[in-house]
């Protein structure tokens, strides 16, 4: 409740400039999912925020900058997109209708596969520079895999984080 009512206490004359350190840091989901739409808001608003954190996945829903310091140095600043696009690898994961067989597993080894337990969710990890996104379509298709849905894998940013921050030490 004390955290609440700091939060609060910050956002209630809507700044033009709002700092928030770990402003998540101990909070339930639910309002941790309120405070992120109210962020949103007041971002759309023009209210500038400036928000340190240690959840990247939340820095990388949130914000359209990301500045990563390590060791109390700034070691890259970037637009979030651009920060992601860093990476070598991309990553998704795919549902399918059907549990994918070991046969159709097999037809994949272009791309480092993993499948769950139920067969039915993959996921890929390809080097961007090697395979595009329709290559990768297309061999799922040519393996006879009906894909439901896919999305990118969660922790992008994160990746990028762990890649900097082991290349700046």
């Amino acid at each position: 409740m004390k955290r609440r009512l700091i939060i609060a206490r910050a956002m209630m004359h809507k700044p033009p400039l709002l700092i928030l350190d770990e402003p998540t840091a101990g909070v339930d989901v639910e309002l941790r999912k309120t405070l992120w739409k109210y962020l949103r808001e007041l971002n759309d608003a023009g209210t500038t925020v400036l928000l340190t954190t240690h959840y990247i996945e939340e820095a990388e829903l949130l914000c359209d900058r990301i500045a990563i310091i390590n060791h109390g140095k700034v070691i890259a600043q970037d637009k979030t997109r651009a920060m992601v696009d860093r990476l070598q690898f991309e990553v998704v994961v795919l549902h399918t209708k059907d549990p994918v067989s070991e046969v159709q597993l097999a037809s994949l080894q272009a791309l480092d596969t993993k499948r769950n337990a139920d067969g039915r969710e993959l996921t890929l990890s390809f080097d961007k520079h090697d395979v595009s996104y329709q290559g990768m379509l297309d061999t799922i298709r040519e393996a006879g895999i009906e894909v439901v849905a896919i999305k990118p894998a969660d922790n992008r940013l994160e990746q990028v984080f762990l890649q900097l921050t082991k290349e700046d030490a």
